[in-house]
């Protein structure tokens, strides 16, 4: 018995195929993360944003880490020093990462117009 998963990959090289029989450019690949470029301008527009927003959830959840331990360090030095050093950092990469996406839009777009 042939499973939903092949099932699914063997139309999707089936129609891939096909586009490429045809001679018909493949412009986006539609996949569980979305549609993805096959171009390389586009497909690094794609994978950068896809980057930026892993990084800003990934920040977001050591901050919340580093406030459950804060929550948890029942007064102990050793642990609230580490709670504020995890808190900070993940403040830190957030604005890196807000200051990348600055410095991509206005490097990208303003200055080379792409």
């Amino acid at each position: 018995m042939i499973s939903i998963l092949t099932k699914l990959f063997l139309a999707k090289v089936l129609g891939l195929t096909l586009l490429l029989i045809t001679n018909t450019r493949v412009y986006a690949i539609p996949t569980a993360l979305g549609d993805i470029p096959t171009e390389p301008g586009p497909l690094a527009g794609w994978f950068l944003s896809s980057a930026i927003g892993i990084a800003g959830g990934l920040a977001f959840l050591l901050i919340l880490y580093g406030g459950f331990l804060f929550m948890t360090s029942a007064g102990d030095p050793n642990k609230l020093q580490e709670a504020t050093d995890v808190i900070l950092s993940a403040i830190s990469g957030l604005l890196m990462i807000l200051f990348s996406m600055f410095l991509l839009k206005l490097i990208g777009v303003s200055i080379l117009g792409l």
